[in-house]
């Protein structure tokens, strides 16, 4: 067994559970190769609020999962002397008398309000204690994101959705008739096939495991395809609906789900029976997002999609479907087509949701604009809509792709600080729940936002109650960043102690981040990414990896970004032997291997 697991607390620890600390693992990983290194950042840069979170434990029951940005949005405040500004304007810049005179004469930032007073770095704690009753209006939730001077964002606000209008993407559709809305947009199947005792079992086994909640999606296929054919005359209309949306939502879109679901849809093409909007929508999601990476393929797929509802269907988009085809524009780089789009929602009236406004976030992320980030996100908290984990981390997100890392770091920062003030008894957040808690809980707080103009004080509540604090989403963006952008070790090595305070599983995300970080950032004499950490990670990695730890298992990804790691740290004769082993214990495809060999080739020609 590997030295790191030899002995020392780490195995007693690990004795005592079933199964391993992965985050401690990966931690001490690096830590312990250079001890000086761990005992600066252990105890000059331990957090303050370490001993408060590890001391106590917060009730089950809380299942809101959030965080909260913070920082003043008011002309008086400038930026801190210790956060670069990015990007200032004309108008705004120092002069250069002014910064010659030194950092005192540099305009500083004073944070007037309660929850952004100044504060030593990682003082969550005592900030705790004096701010556990405090409670944020929603111009205080609106001053969260920037920290420095920006555009006006009242203009820029202003300015994303209210452009020119431009000519419509499709002629207006004309709604279904009234009969059509009545009977569910559905005729009744046909009932003309006969009926005997296998087929009544094959249908009551389908309609058992459609009502029970975590089938999966396989079993549900499978006995759908045992009834015979024609499948859907067998099934009543309510059971058919229910098969599409069990098909439809699934936690990740895959090829393979995707053929599934659009297998079914056929079918019912076939019967001619109309789909609704929603199953519309999931057809057009699942032809742009089941793989990896959004191309112009997927954009031209989801318009295709789009086309057919409209057009030939003759059933008229909601602002989910314009969400679907404005998320897949963005992603694809398709800026032009994404605004189009937003005038296409404008002239027909439909209001963007929550997640249609995440979505705007993201995108002005992908544009590289900073403002629009923040604009995007007043507009977010101005229209009611609850801000919880998943629009900070879409707001941390955007802003390093936006160039601003100093300011995503000052929005971690703050989700941080005000996790802790806002628990009654300081401590980790409840475990994370399944995707499918996930979604439910999503729906509530869109559902939520109705209540800010009927019952604000309801909705006020609400958003009160929202635990905002920094969950595995938000850590794999950050040490993403830190391994592949900054390669800041000591920073990320930060983060992998601070996930052990929140209690946040270690994912193989974040492994693959750490070792994307050697094969880019090592190699260098004097870089921190040195090869004994390094063997130390991999250690760690394989340890995880024996213990079956959820979430980490070997792909060709992380054999190729493992490879190339220790190609450049060490050496290409302890690449082959890694690889050596490495094949012993991988079954991959005959795909996925050829990959990885044509990595291997290019490594040894290097």
């Amino acid at each position: 067994m590997p030295l790191l697991f030899s002995g020392g607390p780490l195995l007693g620890y690990i004795s005592r559970r079933k199964s391993p600390p992965a985050a401690a693992v990966l931690h001490i990983a690096i830590v312990e190769c250079n001890r000086a290194s761990a005992r600066r950042i252990g105890r000059e840069r331990r957090p303050d609020w370490c001993g408060a979170l590890a001391r106590s434990a917060d009730p089950m029951e809380n299942v809101f999962i959030g965080a909260l940005v913070r920082a003043s949005l008011c002309k008086e405040h400038a930026t801190p002397p210790n956060h670069p500004r990015p990007r200032p304007s004309p108008e705004r810049r120092p002069s250069l008398a002014a910064t010659r005179q030194g950092p005192s004469r540099v305009p500083s930032r004073e944070y007037h309000t309660t929850l952004c007073r100044p504060r030593p770095e990682f003082s969550c704690q005592a900030q705790a204690q004096a701010e556990t009753h405090a409670s944020a209006s929603m111009e205080e939730y609106i001053n969260l994101v920037d920290y420095y001077d920006a555009a006006p964002l009242d203009e820029l606000a202003s300015e994303s959705l209210s452009s020119p209008s431009a000519p419509p993407l499709l002629p207006a559709v004309e709604p279904l008739g009234a009969e059509e809305k009545r009977s569910g947009t559905m005729p009744s199947p046909s009932t003309a096939q006969p009926w005997n005792e296998e087929t009544q079992a094959a249908l009551d086994r389908l309609t058992v495991a459609l009502r029970a909640p975590h089938t999966e999606q396989e079993v549900v296929f499978e006995l759908y395809q045992a009834l015979p054919r024609p499948r859907l005359s067998h099934l009543p209309r309510h059971t058919i609906r229910l098969l599409l949306r069990r098909l439809s939502v699934v936690e990740r879109k895959t090829v393979a789900r995707m053929m599934r679901f659009l297998s079914v849809v056929e079918d019912v093409k076939a019967a001619e029976i109309p789909l609704t909007t929603g199953e519309w929508t999931s057809v057009m999601s699942f032809a742009a997002r089941c793989l990896d990476r959004v191309s112009a393929v997927a954009v031209e797929s989801a318009l295709h999609v789009f086309r057919q509802m409209e057009r030939e269907a003759g059933v008229r988009a909601d602002h989910v479907t314009f969400n679907v085809l404005f998320d897949v524009a963005a992603k694809a780089g398709k800026f032009v087509l994404a605004e189009l789009i937003l005038r296409e929602m404008q002239a027909r009236g439909l209001v963007p949701d929550r997640w249609g406004r995440v979505g705007l976030i993201f995108y002005h992320g992908l544009k590289g604009d900073g403002d629009g980030v923040r604009a995007a996100y007043r507009q977010l908290v101005t229209a009611g809509h609850i801000v919880d984990t998943v629009v900070l981390n879409c707001v941390v997100a955007s802003l390093l792709r936006a160039g601003e890392p100093s300011a995503a770091e000052h929005v971690y920062e703050r989700m941080k600080a005000f996790h802790a003030s806002r628990r009654q008894v300081p401590g980790p957040p409840p475990p994370p729940p399944d995707w499918r808690r996930s979604r439910d809980l999503a729906k509530v707080l869109q559902r939520a936002a109705r209540l800010a103009q009927t019952w604000p004080d309801r909705h006020r509540r609400v958003q009160e109650d929202v635990d905002l604090a920094p969950n595995l989403r938000t850590f794999r963006i950050l040490i993403h960043h830190h391994a592949v952008q900054s390669g800041d070790l000591d920073t990320l090595t930060r983060l992998l102690h601070e996930m052990q305070w929140y209690a946040v599983p270690l994912h193989g995300a974040i492994f693959l981040a750490v070792l994307k970080g050697f094969a880019i950032h090592g190699g260098d004499p004097y870089s921190a990414w040195t090869p004994q950490k390094l063997e130390r990670v991999w250690a760690a990695y394989l340890h995880a990896l024996e213990q079956t730890v959820d979430g980490i298992y070997l792909g060709s990804w992380m054999i190729i970004w493992a490879l190339r790691a220790f190609a450049k740290c060490i050496s290409p004769a302890r690449m082959l032997r890694v690889w050596d082993d490495l094949r012993g214990r991988w079954e991959p495809s005959a795909q996925e291997l050829l990959a990885v060999d044509r990595s291997i080739q290019a490594l040894l020609r290097m």
